[in-house]
Parts: C-alpha cells; structure tokens; sequence
C-alpha cells in the first residue's frame, strides 16, 4: 500500500489482497493513501477504487469502516460529475449497490448526470445502472423515463442478464412504460436460450409485477424452462408459477414441470416460496395432489417459521384448491392464534373464509379472528367484509358484536362494493339475521341493488 504511486496501482493492491481488512494496520495505511491520493484523483480513479473495494473481503468486525470508507470515497465525486463518463457512474453505483451502501445525495446526483449523458451509454452501462438504482430503491424519475426511451433501439445489444435487470429495475420502481416492455419481450424471445434459470424466473416476474401479459414471452420462456427446471433455484421455481398465475398464463407443462422438481428440495424452500408455490398452482387450476400433500407435510413441520402472510396464502390455495389436509388445517389454527395481532384485515378475512371453505371447525381460531377484526375493523374494505361475514355465516359461528361493526363500517363504503361482494354479504347477513340487530344493513344494500339496477331488477 505504501508504495503504491497511484490509484491504479493501489486498486491492484487491494484487488489482490484477500485479508486487507483483517488487519487495523493494513486498514490504516490504506486511509492513509487514499488522503495522499485524493487531490490526484480523476472520475475513473474514484470509480475504480470503489469496484476493487466492492469485492474485497470483508470481516464483520471491519465492516462499518469498509462502508464508511467506501461511502466517502464516492462523496469525492460530487464536486466531479461534470468529469464522469457513463462508465464511471454505471461502475460506481453498482459497486455501492453491491455492498448495500445507500448515499442519497450520490444516487441522485449521479442519476441527474446519467440523463446529460445517457446516449453514451452501452447496454453494460444502462443495466449495470438500473440495476443498482432498483437494489438501493432509489427512483429517480428522470432516469427512468430517459432510459426507457434510449434503451428501446440498442436491446439487441445487451445481454440476457441485461435485460432480466432492466425489466426487474423497471418493475420494482412501479413505473410503467408498455412499448419498453414490448420490445423487451420481442428481444427477450430472439436470444431465449441465453438466459439461464434465474434470468427466465426474473423477466417473468418483472412482466408479471408490471401486469404485462406478453403471450408469446411466456410461452417462450417455460419452453426455454423445461429442459433446465433441474436447474432451478427453489426461489426461482416458486417465483416462475407465480408470475404465470398472477398474469392468468396457463401452461400445464411448465407447472407439471415445476411440481415434480420441487417435491425432492421442498424442505430448501422459504416458508414464502411455499405459500407462493401452492398458491400459484391454484389460482392456475393446475391439480398435483402430489405437491399439495408434500407441502402440507413440510409446512406442519415448519409453522413456528410462518408469519400471518404465509399463513393466509397457504390456507387460501389448499382450500381454493379443494385440498382439504385436517392436520394442516388443524396445526395452523393452533399456531396462528398466538400471532393473530400480527394479521391484517386480508389476512383475518383470507384464513375464516379458507376455514369456511373446507368447513374445518375450529371455535377457539374463530373467536380470536373475531376478537383481531374488531380491533382494526377502521382498515376494512369492501373484500374483507364480504369474505369475514361469509365465512362466519358458513361456520354457523354466533359473533353478534363482530356482524355489527362490520355493518357500521360498511355503510358510508357500500358504493365501493362489487355486485358480488353486495350480494355475498347480504346473504350472510340474512342467513345471521337472528343473532345481530343489523337489519339497516340488509335495508341499506336493497338500496344500492336498487341504485345500480333499478326496482325490477335488482334481485
């Protein structure tokens, strides 16, 4: 470290350094260098430092100064980004992304400079750049549009890594540009047999996010899948089904596919991947007794791991499925009553309609529902209403207190409802007329029925 004469030679020091920062003495002497270096260092320099040091290793105990150090390091730009080239500002935020290290005021400034500069910018540099604006969630607006409009001409030119990162950067910053994706897709399939498992499961799921349906993407990608689902990630497989469902894409191949290389290595599966994995297969109707048996299994095993989230999605694809698993259903409700604060009102409403579905009894479960709903019954909407009131009324289960604030709540909202959540809910209440004192409720939706279909009509 102490010879180095420039940043070049330093970076080299440090690249092939494994345990630099293991020691406080090495640590030192490259502070040190780096504030002998600085009035010498150019755009390139600084970028380059901040890759080499992105890569090092790093012990716990020398963490918050790795960080730290790499976090000044880039500040060094601010007063130079007039001087970056894309290479510079693609290389430097991926370094910082790498290491998780968020500097608002360099994101920002280095996006405002990318936009003077984006059509210097080669697919390497733009996905390189997306790619860490969306790891950091950082959205800078301008950078998104600009992108969207410049990336559209040279796609052919990225990789399909590439491209999975720039549909995945675009999806999780929520904004929507539909011929960006078009073209994606049409790229996409042109080099299908580039992308390894990862980048098919990515590019599905940024399409899904962005509720892109592109037909032929899908089709291309579980055709491109099935020679090398062995290959999958557990992740990547619970990942792929779910961006098929969530988009309504059937393709029962893929998901027969899928079934039968998850049920060997569902025990590496997250608690998350396995809700999102069963509750895929249901919402595509895809029927495999073998994968619903064997997650079940595994899911009993594994309650003490499930948050209120996976609770309600395993519980909501097993009954919306019609695989009704008593152990699974009963083991569930003895774990979810001890977090049953932690549900939210979709939650609560998803796990007594799953139980209604499959009319599996279970009083205690419904009790603390009721109890957990009246306490948020302010956050109801249309959708929890009408599947709590449905499934109390299926499970013939007396909760006179709950039938009530659920209809003071829904009274000033009755217009938001669907046809179907008016009728579903006045049924329940009629089938419960007996054990509430919410006729106005009954009164009030004939009303809307009325508004919306007029007198003759309305039944």
């Amino acid at each position: 470290i102490e010879n180095s004469q420039d940043c070049r030679s330093l970076g080299d020091v440090i690249r092939n350094s494994n345990f630099l920062f293991h020691s406080n003495y090495a640590i030192k002497a490259l502070v040190e260098k780096l504030v002998e270096l600085k009035p010498r260092m150019g755009s390139r320099d600084i970028s380059g430092l901040l890759n080499v040091l992105s890569k090092s290793r790093v012990p716990k105990s020398s963490k918050s100064v790795h960080d730290k150090l790499m976090s000044t390091l880039a500040e060094l730009s601010l007063d130079k980004f007039h001087l970056f080239q894309a290479r510079d500002i693609s290389m430097m935020l991926n370094a910082l992304a790498r290491r998780n290290i968020d500097n608002q005021k360099v994101f920002n400034m280095a996006g405002d400079s990318a936009v003077e500069i984006l059509d210097e910018f080669n697919p390497l540099d733009i996905a390189q750049m997306m790619n860490a604006f969306a790891r950091m969630e950082h959205w800078h607006e301008a950078v998104f549009e600009h992108v969207a409009q410049t990336a559209i001409p040279i796609l052919p030119g990225f990789s399909a890594q590439g491209i999975a990162n720039t549909a995945n950067a675009f999806a999780k910053s929520g904004q929507k540009h539909p011929d960006l994706f078009d073209e994606i897709a049409q790229t996409s399939i042109s080099m299908i047999h580039n992308f390894n498992a990862q980048g098919l499961a990515n590019t599905v799921n940024a399409f899904a996010k962005m509720e892109h349906n592109h037909t032929k993407l899908f089709d291309a990608v579980a055709e491109a899948a099935l020679p090398l689902i062995d290959t999958f990630k557990p992740q990547e497989l619970a990942i792929t089904v779910n961006a098929f469902a969530k988009v309504g894409h059937v393709h029962p191949q893929l998901f027969e596919a899928v079934g039968k290389a998850a049920v060997p290595i569902l025990g590496s599966f997250t608690t998350q991947n396995l809700a999102n994995t069963v509750q895929a297969f249901s919402k595509n109707e895809h029927e495999d007794g073998a994968l619903f048996h064997a997650v079940a299994n595994i899911a009993i095993a594994r309650l003490k791991e499930f948050n209120a989230q996976d609770v309600a999605n395993t519980l909501n694809a097993f009954a919306n499925a019609g695989h009704y698993h008593p152990a699974l259903f009963e083991k569930t409700a003895e774990a979810a009553i001890p977090m049953m604060n932690t549900f939210n009102t979709q939650e609560l409403a998803n796990t007594a309609m799953s139980y209604a579905k499959v009319q599996h009894h279970h009083p205690d479960l419904f009790d603390q529902l009721a109890k957990a709903s009246i306490k948020s019954m302010d956050q109801f909407n249309p959708h929890d209403v009408s599947n709590l009131a449905t499934a109390y009324s299926l499970m013939g289960y007396a909760q006179p207190v709950l039938m009530d604030q659920m209809a003071k709540v829904s009274l000033p909202i009755l217009k938001e409802f669907t046809n179907y959540q008016l009728a579903e809910t006045a049924l329940a209440y009629s089938a419960m007329a007996d054990i509430h004192h919410s006729h106005f409720l009954l009164v009030a939706i004939d009303d809307e029925m009325e508004r919306r279909f007029g007198p003759m009509n309305k039944s």
